[in-house]
This record gives C-alpha cells, sequence and structure tokens, in this order.
C-alpha cells in the first residue's frame, strides 16, 4: 500500500461513519484525492462505504415556463372551450401542436385542428414528471429520474431542463483488513502505486516492488472532438458529386412559390402548395418575380398545359423551400441557354428544406435533401440510370441489388421515376424521385437540350450506414450517442 492509500486508511480509521466531505475536513486532504484513495481501499476490501447517486436538475428558461403549462396542453384546453376544433390558422404555438399530434390528441383535417378521444382534465405524463424534477426536494427527483427516464430524455430533448448526476459517498468505515494492515504499517514495505518526488528523494523505494499496471481497469472515457455524423455524411456525398465531375451551385432557402412550383410545373391547386404541405411566410408574404420573359413563359405553359388561368398573386407568395430543386432549376435558367451544341452541365445541391410533416421515424419538418441535373444533348433514363448507380455505388450500394427503381410520376418530369433501398428485410425506404424534364420546361428555361433531374433527402440514407431506426436520432443531440457513434459506412 503505498503513502498516500495509508494516511487515508488512518484517517478513515480515526474518524469512521463520514462521507467524504467530513473526511476531507477532518483529514485535511483534498476531495479529488480522497475518492479516487477511498475507491481503490474498498476494492481492495480495506474499507466499505455507501454509494448513492444524486441528481442535479437545472431548469432552462423555457422548462420553467412550462411548469405550469405545456403548450400542447393549453392547446388541448382552447379546444375543449372551442367545441372541439379551431382552424389551423389560427393556432398560435407550434411546438404545441407538433407535440399534441405526436401524442394523439389532435388530428389536422381540411384546415382545422380537431381533438381526438378525451384527453383533457387528464394528468399530463410530461408536466408531472417535470414537477418533480423542479422540486427541491432530492428523493423525489431522484425517483422521477430513475422512474421514468424515457419522459426525463424527452424533457432534455426538448431542451427544458439539464440533468446531471454525482456520486455520494457515506459511511465510510475501515475493515478488519484495513485495521490489520494499519497495525502492521504494511505502508511501508507495500508496493509503489504511484512514485513521487519523496519517494526517490528518500530512497523508499529500496526494497519496495511497484503495483503492476491494470490494463482492464476501468478508466474515465476521452472524446476527441469530432464532426455531428450529418455533416460528416453531408461532406461525403458532396465529395462524391465533384469527383463525379459535377459543379455545386446554391439556392435561397426563403423562397417564392413561382420558383419552388410554378417554374416546376406544379398546378396552383396542387394538394402540395396547401398549407398542411408548405410553411408560407408572413414576413416577407411574397416575392416578386424579376424574370418577365420567363415568368410569360410559364404563365402560357400553365395556360395550355393545365387549362386553367394562371394568377400570378399565387406564384409570389413567400415559403420555405419545400425542396433544393428550386435552387438547380433557378441555376439552370441562368447557363442553358449558354451552352452550344456538344457542351454538357453537371450540377448538384445540398441544402435544408422544409415540409409540414408529421413527424415519424423517417418523416422531419426540415431535413437535407440532394439534388442534380444534368443538362446536355440526347440524354434519356439510361443516362439516368447510369449516373444514379454510379453514384450509390460510390456509397457502397448495388442498383438491382440494395436500390431499385419503381416508377413514378413527377409534374415536372417525363417519364419519372423514384429510387427505393431495399436492406433485406423486406421493408424499403424511398431515397429520391427523378426523371427528365418535360420539354415544355427546358423550352421555357431557354434551351433545346434534354434536362435530367433528380431530388431526395439524404438523412434515410445515412441511417443504413449508421445503423438506426429512426431520423430523429440523427438530431437528438444526445451527447453519449454522439461520442460513441459508430463510424459512417460507405
Amino acid at each position: 500500500m503505498d503513502e498516500m492509500l495509508f494516511r487515508v486508511l488512518e484517517a478513515i480509521a480515526g474518524t469512521p461513519g463520514l462521507d467524504i466531505d467530513g473526511l476531507a475536513k477532518s483529514s485535511h486532504i483534498d476531495r479529488g484525492t480522497l475518492i479516487s484513495s477511498v475507491k481503490v481501499l474498498k476494492e481492495e476490501k480495506y474499507v466499505h462505504f455507501t454509494a448513492e447517486t444524486e441528481y442535479d436538475v437545472t431548469p432552462t428558461k423555457e422548462g420553467l415556463s412550462y411548469s405550469k403549462w405545456f403548450p400542447e396542453e393549453e392547446l388541448l384546453e382552447t379546444l375543449h372551450k372551442s367545441g372541439g376544433e379551431i382552424p389551423l390558422s389560427e393556432i398560435k404555438s407550434q411546438i404545441g401542436l407538433i407535440w399534441a399530434k405526436k401524442n394523439g390528441w389532435v388530428e389536422i383535417s381540411s384546415g382545422k385542428v380537431k381533438s381526438v378521444g378525451s384527453a383533457a382534465n387528464k394528468k399530463y405524463i410530461q408536466r408531472e414528471v417535470l414537477d418533480d424534477l423542479l422540486s427541491k426536494n432530492k428523493s423525489r427527483v431522484a425517483d422521477a429520474v430513475k422512474t421514468h427516464s424515457d419522459v426525463v430524455k424527452v424533457l432534455e430533448s426538448r431542451k427544458l431542463v439539464v440533468v446531471g448526476s454525482t456520486e455520494v459517498i457515506s459511511s465510510i468505515q475501515i475493515t478488519e483488513k484495513g485495521k490489520d494492515a494499519i497495525s502492521g504499517g504494511h505502508h511501508k514495505k507495500g508496493e509503489i502505486a504511484e512514485l513521487s518526488r519523496e519517494i526517490i528523494s528518500r530512497r523508499e523505494w529500496v526494497g519496495r516492488g511497484f503495483r503492476k499496471y491494470d490494463i482492464n481497469a476501468v478508466v474515465e472515457g476521452v472524446y476527441p472532438a469530432r464532426r455531428h455524423p450529418v455533416t460528416e455524411f453531408i461532406d461525403i456525398v458532396r465529395e462524391t458529386w465533384l469527383r463525379m465531375g459535377f459543379v455545386e451551385i446554391e439556392g435561397p432557402m426563403v423562397e417564392s412559390a413561382f420558383w419552388n412550383f410554378d417554374a416546376l410545373f406544379v398546378p396552383q391547386d396542387h394538394p402540395a402548395r396547401d398549407k398542411q404541405d408548405t410553411f408560407f411566410l408572413k414576413n416577407p408574404s411574397s416575392i416578386e418575380i424579376d424574370d418577365v420573359e420567363l415568368k410569360a413563359s410559364i404563365r402560357s405553359m400553365h395556360k395550355k398545359g393545365w387549362e386553367m388561368p394562371w394568377k400570378e398573386g399565387l406564384a409570389t407568395q413567400a415559403l420555405l423551400r419545400t425542396h433544393s430543386t428550386a435552387a438547380t432549376i433557378r441555376h439552370v435558367r441562368k447557363i442553358a441557354s449558354s451552352l452550344k451544341k456538344g457542351e454538357t452541365a453537371r450540377l448538384f445541391s445540398i441544402g435544408r428544406t422544409f415540409r409540414n410533416e408529421s413527424i415519424d421515424y423517417k418523416h422531419l419538418a426540415e431535413f437535407y435533401q440532394i439534388d442534380g441535373m444534368i443538362i446536355g444533348d440526347n440524354l434519356g433514363l439510361s443516362n439516368l440510370i447510369h449516373t444514379l448507380s454510379e453514384f450509390y455505388s460510390r456509397l457502397g450500394l448495388v442498383m438491382g441489388k440494395d436500390i431499385h427503381i419503381r416508377p413514378s410520376y413527377f409534374p415536372f418530369v417525363e417519364p419519372g421515376m423514384e429510387l427505393y433501398y431495399t436492406p433485406g428485410d423486406g421493408s424499403s425506404v424511398e431515397l429520391l424521385g427523378s426523371g427528365v424534364i418535360r420539354e415544355e420546361i427546358a423550352k421555357a428555361m431557354g434551351t433545346k437540350k434534354s434536362i435530367l433531374a433528380w431530388g431526395g433527402g439524404i438523412d434515410r440514407l445515412l441511417l443504413k450506414s449508421l445503423k438506426v431506426d429512426s431520423i430523429v436520432e440523427l438530431y437528438k443531440n444526445n451527447i453519449g450517442w454522439l461520442r460513441n457513434r459508430r463510424e459512417i459506412e460507405v
């Protein structure tokens, strides 16, 4: 036993039954040294003690504001007072709506939010657990953390509380083995656990051995800085397209309905343009269309193709883009007319997109999308399939084995197809939609060349590499998972 351990053992023998803080005060040994020494002494059966976990809860400003009512509870109360339904446009808290829908309390139909079942006046488990966590009663806090650990994780993910823990060591007692060690002065001839200047200068190492390193001993983890997996995967995808000869382009996230829908031949009465699918903005509420020539071409294309009036007011509506194709088609307009015969342009973008989705394991209201286009002469589906096959093969996926093609319909392509990832367990996950841009759109953009296009989320593709079951896991920012997650496999 080394000198410090022996000193701590003597302090415990002299004042048995203390906790760490009491022992630190009586022995004048710093707290950190005592904790590590006492644990070593217990492992070697010189002492025993009681260890309990105390939880430290720090509420956020938002968490304190929820101490009485959660926004989803307030929404339910409003619905109760309004006869069970209110217009979607009157919803003040999107957070409340999201959680009420997730809890199965409400449904959205025909532009109205309607209550489902009879959840009103029932105790809400999230509020109950939050009340327990914010109480000053340590046993009540500990019971809440242990009994409702899943709810506590939800409250942490909602950024309402930060929960920390501390191991409390108390009732430290010396054992018979410890008493024998003190009476025999075993520290003088015992093994040296840690070499110090005093041991060397006093030649106390003479005749004593050194404790062997235990390579299996549990040590505190070291977590070097690393990028978020989504950021890391985006860089991998970007590098793949660049190596294939594509040029990256960007576009605004706040977009006009003209570029998001009209320029892509989406009819103005299409369901995707409804508030239930698209986030429209109040400020700015509209974005003017500067390209007068293109505006006239799009107006003509819609009138002829859909046989209905085209309203400029709908086209100028401001929104959060629902796909990054809006950015790509903007760039096509800039360069298409300048491409000479035999010249080809290969474009791609990676950007954040927004849709008013119900949140589940494979849907979020905000996600990253890859989008690409090839402008060239006499291009068709075979060229598109070859390009996508090459891209996915570089990510370790084989067309026809891991990925399958299904014909599909999109307003702006003809023909169109979808690609699905099939992991082999009978399930399938949609990766992207693609096809050949319609001739009338290409003509409106100023070219007679063929345009191949594709677009889809990359988050779902990342699930396969990280072997997680839900997109939500990627964005919960669970520090433990982020530190210990597996490497991205491509």
